[in-house]
């Protein structure tokens, strides 16, 4: 595989409906969206929350910034992207699962000039569905031949489904499971996310909890790209600050810093890559 087949292939993967390219030059500047300040629960002598869950739909905007490098290379080969995406979510609570409903509906993108633009523009606004059981995240039948299905990670790490009665401190783990595609190669992306009441806060004047998540991410696949058999391979970690509202449950704003480190072998030739990210997703 030339090397910028493997660079095509991983941008699917890593950056989740981003596409990049590959530079040798000086990267330009792609600056961080600002993150707001730090928010404590410790003001707060509130210390047990009941949580309603509400089946409204919320609509969110989601900003990634996206670091990529190519190791083993010299010079350094280093790309950035900075891409938004707005969606909506709606969750539908049963005695013993959930279902929920989810629309992507724009898509933009910066940076990475090299790589054809996608066509997932056209395609939108674009909805899907799937379901939560015993922790468990799983998106229903989907075409994996459209270039919306890389866009499905960013879902997935929206999709909280909290216990109805928290208590500060307490925790509770959930995983999630998407079929997404990496170029054309089909991809199955697993997250395990473990998480903690820090307390009650404010975003504004909106009483929230903040919550404290650690993510554990691995992916595996394996396809053919022209005439390439391609593998894929990846385990990232992330930790995100979240804010869910106070009665609902529903996601109000999270911050997410995460690093990947991914593999992608052809012809017997594996070639690695490093990415770092920082995402805000926010309630419009």
């Amino acid at each position: 595989m030339t090397r910028s087949h493997s660079i095509t292939t991983i941008f699917f993967l890593l950056t989740a409906c981003h596409s990049g390219s590959v530079r040798t030059e000086p990267e330009p500047v792609i600056d961080s969206p600002e993150q707001p300040a730090a928010v404590s629960g410790s003001h707060s002598t509130i210390t047990q929350w009941s949580i309603q869950p509400s089946a409204q739909s919320q609509h969110y905007q989601s900003v990634t910034v996206a670091i990529i490098d190519l190791a083993g290379t010299a010079p350094a080969m280093r790309d950035s992207t900075l891409s938004t995406i707005d969606f909506s979510l709606s969750i539908v609570h049963e005695p013993r699962t959930a279902a929920y409903t989810s629309s992507i509906e724009a898509f933009g993108k910066s940076g990475g000039t090299r790589f054809p633009q996608n066509s997932i523009g056209t395609n939108l606004p674009f909805a899907f569905t799937g379901h939560i059981t015993a922790g468990q995240l799983t998106v229903d039948s989907l075409d994996c031949n459209t270039e919306i299905s890389s866009a499905l990670p960013v879902i997935q790490r929206a999709l909280i489904v909290s216990p109805t009665h928290l208590e500060k401190d307490m925790t509770w783990t959930d995983s999630t499971t998407t079929n997404i595609c990496s170029g054309a190669v089909p991809v199955s992306l697993t997250a395990v996310r473990s998480y903690r009441v820090v307390g009650e806060t404010k975003q504004g004047e909106t009483p929230a909890i903040l919550l404290e998540r650690q993510d554990r991410t691995t992916s595996t696949g394996e396809g053919t790209e022209g005439q390439h058999r391609i593998q894929i391979k990846s385990q990232g970690n992330g930790r995100s600050t979240i804010l869910i509202d106070v009665r609902s449950g529903a996601l109000i704003e999270m911050i997410t810093v995460n690093s990947t480190t991914a593999a992608v072998t052809t012809s017997g030739r594996t070639q690695q890559f490093v990415q770092s990210t920082h995402e805000r997703i926010a309630r419009k």
